[in-house]
């Protein structure tokens, strides 16, 4: 392709910008990098496909756009299937959401038009080319060769979408998802942008059309070359070239949440769904033991609350901590996705100023489209189990917290347990002692439960200190949630 457009320019190409399905992860977009570099390529930019090709469509039509404009890209080819729906506003294009299916695309309504095939040359020819997959993929090799075969029949169009409806109509279910997931409706939506050919087939236009209530999808740009524009104008934009006259910012997003393990489990989101890159979250967490010099930082990808049913990407372990009681050291935990959607992980120890950090890049462990696809639909199938689990560890971990935090304050002499008689401090400890007890007999009860003993400690607290003007059961509370989770 290199020599090709240099041909066709009349000189040297050293710099590219790279379209990727939306759905590719951070690992399929390095090898991306990698092959670019490999063929002699600078790659300067990778983006999406379907914001390239709502840059092809928005460049001359942005500056007569007095408002900001709802785009819904709709991007179906032989191999991949992804919807975007982006927003134009005064030069600025920004990804609002992105979804797709993996398993579905063009060579689906193939495969449906081969297995009809297949059964129809067994009825007439008393012969069953199913059987094994070697035979079947000869047989298709002949039926794409005219004059090769001793097997002709005709397609309807009308076949064609009786063989594929089920598949046509499931391709609004992305459609619904960017909506929803955008907080938008259909009326919200100005234009819907072809990509891909198998865009061509007048049912999916139909079908397309009769979702956004009469809508026509915009044909306004070739759905096979639109994506090679948006490139092209990204490219002299980043170039400077004097030919573009508006330029135009893109703010794209991330396809999965992104987060990392903290006690009992539990996945702490740190970047979430669909939020816009480049982007960078930071996140205060804490110790799990008394004394304790290490915390592991394990990254995750995926919506599963629980960290093992989600992705693993990498892991590292941060050392040197001062030691401390339980709760009191504090480590901050930086997530930072680039534009080009490669995220580094950083923690930092707030006291010595210890620091370490790991970036996710091809060679740890991403996600292919097919598994970032699939684990979507597990979590939503699983939702309303993981929310119970996902409560159960939360009480827990906020009785937990509260009796630390609790202890630690009767050993510091600066606060409100400093004017308590011995004998109201041996109350505490006691109570504090019988509830971590209780937690190791019972790791697993039911979430009134832990909220029962947290109520029951509190009021034992309540009781005490009522006794110190202006002392409120309150300043314990807040405390205790100033974290995310302990490591």
């Amino acid at each position: 392709m290199r020599e090709i457009a240099e041909r066709y320019l009349g000189n040297k190409v050293k710099n590219a910008v790279v379209t990727v399905p939306a759905y590719f992860n951070d690992a399929q977009r390095q090898a991306t990098k990698d092959a670019g570099k490999i063929a002699g390529f600078n790659v300067i930019r990778i983006i999406n496909e379907p914001t390239a090709e709502a840059i092809a469509y928005g460049s001359d039509k942005m500056k007569n756009w007095k408002d900001a404009k709802n785009i819904l890209v709709f991007d179906l080819g032989g191999g991949t299937f992804d919807v975007s729906l982006l927003t134009f506003d005064n030069g600025l294009l920004e990804v609002l959401a992105t979804d797709g299916d993996t398993h579905l695309d063009g060579e689906d309504f193939d495969q449906r038009v081969i297995d009809h095939f297949i059964k129809l040359f067994k009825t007439k020819k008393e012969k069953d080319v199913g059987k094994n997959a070697h035979t079947v993929e000869n047989f298709v090799v002949k039926l794409k060769k005219r004059n090769e075969f001793y097997f002709s029949e005709i397609l309807t169009r009308a076949k064609l979408e009786e063989l594929n409806m089920d598949l046509f109509r499931s391709t609004m279910k992305p459609v619904e998802n960017v909506l929803q997931d955008a907080e938008l409706e259909k009326s919200d939506i100005a234009d819907v942008l072809l990509v891909g050919g198998s865009t061509r087939i007048p049912k999916i236009r139909q079908i397309l059309k009769e979702f956004f209530n009469g809508k026509e999808p915009s044909r306004a740009i070739n759905p096979d070359e639109a994506v090679v524009y948006g490139a092209a104008i990204q490219e002299a934009i980043l170039a400077g070239d004097d030919c573009i006259i508006d330029e135009i910012v893109i703010i794209d997003v991330n396809p999965l949440t992104m987060g990392i393990e903290v006690k009992d489990g539990a996945m702490s989101n740190i970047i979430p769904r669909n939020s816009h890159i480049p982007k960078t979250n930071k996140q205060i967490f804490t110790t799990v033991r008394d004394d304790q010099d290490t915390v592991t930082v394990r990254i995750f990808e995926d919506e599963r609350p629980i960290a093992k049913y989600n992705h693993f990407l990498g892991e590292f372990d941060l050392t040197g901590i001062p030691l401390a009681p339980r709760g009191v050291t504090q480590i901050d935990v930086t997530f930072d996705i680039d534009v080009d959607g490669v995220l580094t992980v950083t923690a930092e120890e707030k006291t010595r100023g210890n620091k370490k950090n790991i970036m996710i890049n091809s060679k740890t462990n991403r996600l292919s489209s097919n598994e970032i696809d699939r684990m979507i639909k597990v979590a939503e199938l699983f939702a309303d189990e993981d929310k119970i689990v996902k409560e159960r560890i939360n009480a827990k971990n906020e009785l937990e917290s509260y009796i630390y935090l609790l202890r630690n304050q009767l050993k510091d002499l600066k606060t409100f347990f400093e004017e308590l008689l011995s004998k109201e401090k041996s109350i505490i400890t006691n109570a504090i002692e019988n509830q971590i007890k209780w937690i190791d007999t019972n790791p697993n009860v039911k979430v009134d439960q832990f909220r029962k003993q947290k109520k029951q400690l509190e009021t034992i607290i309540l009781q005490i200190m009522s006794k110190i003007h202006g002392y409120n059961v309150n300043n314990t509370r807040s405390q205790s949630s100033q974290y995310y989770g302990e490591l």
